[in-house]
């Protein structure tokens, strides 16, 4: 993969010795640009055969999945707001 992605994977040896896990850095996923950043990155690696397309695809799904719960956390918190300003408000008939 390009020398600039944001995961990277290499072994270490622990204390005693042994081969320890991947490293991986944390993405910040934390709104819907960060994740819309991350799909473009899959793709690009994807088209340039830098990353093997089950992979990608697989990314991609997990990308799109939290794309999708991250919308629904911000409709969710849009609605409870609407309905405190609107709980404030005398009601009409």
């Amino acid at each position: 993969m390009a020398g600039n992605d944001n995961i990277k994977e290499h072994q270490q040896a622990d204390p005693a010795g042994k081969p320890a896990g991947p490293s991986r850095l944390r993405l910040p996923l934390k709104d819907l640009r960060d994740v819309q950043r991350e799909l473009a990155r899959v793709y690009r690696a994807m088209k340039a055969d830098q990353m093997p397309l089950v992979k990608g695809r697989t990314l991609v799904y997990a990308l799109s999945m939290l794309s999708r719960s991250i919308e629904g956390s911000e409709l969710e918190r849009r609605v409870v707001m609407l309905e405190q300003q609107l709980g404030d408000r005398p009601r009409r008939r």
